[in-house]
Parts: C-alpha cells; sequence; structure tokens
C-alpha cells in the first residue's frame, strides 16, 4: 500500500521493519524513543550512528547505503509513547537527496512512503512515526521538517543527538605481498 503525508496505518505484528532508500550520501538515519510529555526519554535510548540499539529497537547502516531500523513492540519501553524516525543531512538540505523510499513491514503488510526531497530546504525531516493507540501500535507518515537539523531536533525533543557528521573511514587496504628478497648463497 502506498502511504501519504498523514496516512495511519495500523501495525499488526510485534516485529516492524523500517527501510529507507535514499540516493547519495552525507545524510543519517536516527530512531527517538519519544514520551507522553514529547521529549526524548533520555540520550542513551536514542538510535543514530554512534549507537545502534536501544529499548525495542536496533538498526543497521544508519549513516550508509540501506538502512534498516527493526523494532519491537513488545520490547518498547512503557513510557515510550512513540518512535520518530528521521533522516538528517549534516551539510546542505534535503533537495540534494533528490528522491527516496520508506518500506515499513509488519508481518505480511507492506507499505511504501515515496519521497520526493525536491524543493525541501529542511535538514533535518521526521519520515514517520510509530505510536500507541489504544492497546495496539500505528504507523504516521509524516514528511515534517526541521530548518537547522539536528540542533532543532535536539532542542524540541531533548535527543542528545550528535551535531557532528560521521566519520566514514575507508576500507583498509590490503598490503600488497612483497616479492621477498632473501637472496641466499
Amino acid at each position: 500500500m502506498q502511504l501519504s503525508p498523514g496516512q495511519n496505518v495500523d501495525l499488526p505484528e510485534d516485529e516492524v521493519a523500517i527501510l529507507i532508500d535514499r540516493p547519495g550520501a552525507g545524510h543519517v538515519i536516527h530512531a527517538i524513543l519519544i514520551d507522553a510529555a514529547g521529549r526524548a526519554l533520555s540520550p542513551g535510548r536514542t538510535v543514530f550512528y554512534g549507537n545502534g540499539s536501544a529499548s525495542g529497537i536496533r538498526a543497521r547502516n544508519l549513516a550508509q547505503g540501506d538502512p534498516e531500523i527493526v523494532v519491537t513492540l513488545s520490547r518498547l519501553p512503557d513510557a515510550a509513547s512513540k518512535v520518530l524516525v528521521v533522516l538528517s543531512v549534516h551539510a546542505g538540505s534535503m533537495a540534494a537527496l533528490g528522491q527516496g523510499r520508506l518500506s515499513l513491514r509488519s508481518g505480511a503488510d507492506e507499505h511504501r512512503f515515496e519521497l520526493s526531497f525536491a524543493g525541501f530546504s529542511e535538514r533535518s525531516l521526521i519520515l514517520g512515526e510509530i505510536y500507541r493507540r489504544g492497546e495496539g501500535f500505528r504507523f504516521r507518515a509524516l514528511a515534517q521538517g526541521f530548518m537547522r537539523g539536528i540542533e532543532a531536533l535536539n532542542e524540541t525533543y531533548g535527543a542528545g543527538l550528535e551535531t557532528a557528521a560521521p566519520i566514514m573511514l575507508p576500507e583498509p587496504a590490503r598490503a600488497a605481498r612483497e616479492p621477498s628478497h632473501n637472496q641466499g648463497d
């Protein structure tokens, strides 16, 4: 099912996988646990490139290709009323990312949220949120932007996110095997 901004879907299964497909480099994905007062539970319960897991959330590739966030709803802290899924760029704006997609899987249900970043001058964008609804959970597609990026997220939610760009180290080069110079007599 294709989602539009503001659209909600029920999450029937305990495990929810969120995959984010977007081009280029210079961006990072965050998952922020939010309480009923609208504040981050604590910096240690925020998932970002320096912290790949928190209560009920595990993630991989947050600052590089094909990031994935897996949320186990039954393992979320009782104090968490929602989980924000955020995309941020460290330089420039979202417009440079072109097109992207958020794919959401909950059991056999799969939903897509196509993202066109054209015209977005924001540096951070809440792509969507998982939130409690009665005894269950729902996902809401959002695309809500923050001009000042991660700094604004930290101020708004008290998230404690790292504001410096992640340092991506190149793969170590394999040392070329040098011929032996042992000439023996």
